[in-house]
Order: structure tokens, then C-alpha cells, then sequence
């Protein structure tokens, strides 16, 4: 079986949730105007990088909504 991407625009911010039920793994993407970060990461720091260090902070009810979000889809 092969992983499973689901997509979802939250608050603004590109959610990317991948899924792989037979090693038990997930990951889970948050971008946004060319800055992203694991949910793991976003959840730890509070902001989005890009390519060359710039961040840009996201608001911790984002944050929630969007781990809520994640973790009813499996992750």
C-alpha cells in the first residue's frame, strides 16, 4: 500500500498530511508565500522558514487548528 497525501488551506496556510498505515508513519507540511515547516517544528518554534532564514511567526490558535486538524486525519 502506498502513502496517502491529503490536502487542506487552514487559516490561510497550505496543510499537507502524508500518511504510510504499513511502516506507521506520518508527516505533516504547513506552507505558506514560500515559508514552511514540519508540524512538528511549527508546534516547537511558532514560525515558518524559507529558503534563506527568514521567518514568519504563525499564531498559536493556527497552530492548534491546524494540529487538530492533523491528528483527526491520522497523524
Amino acid at each position: 500500500m502506498q502513502s496517502t497525501i491529503t490536502q487542506k488551506k487552514i487559516h490561510g496556510y497550505d496543510v499537507e498530511l502524508e500518511l504510510d498505515p504499513e511502516v506507521e508513519w506520518s508527516d505533516c507540511w504547513i506552507m505558506k508565500d514560500g515559508f514552511s515547516a514540519s508540524l512538528a517544528c511549527l508546534e516547537g518554534c511558532g514560525e515558518l522558514m524559507d529558503g534563506v532564514g527568514n521567518t514568519i511567526e504563525v499564531s498559536p490558535g493556527t497552530i492548534e487548528a491546524i494540529a487538530k486538524w492533523a491528528e483527526k486525519h491520522g497523524y
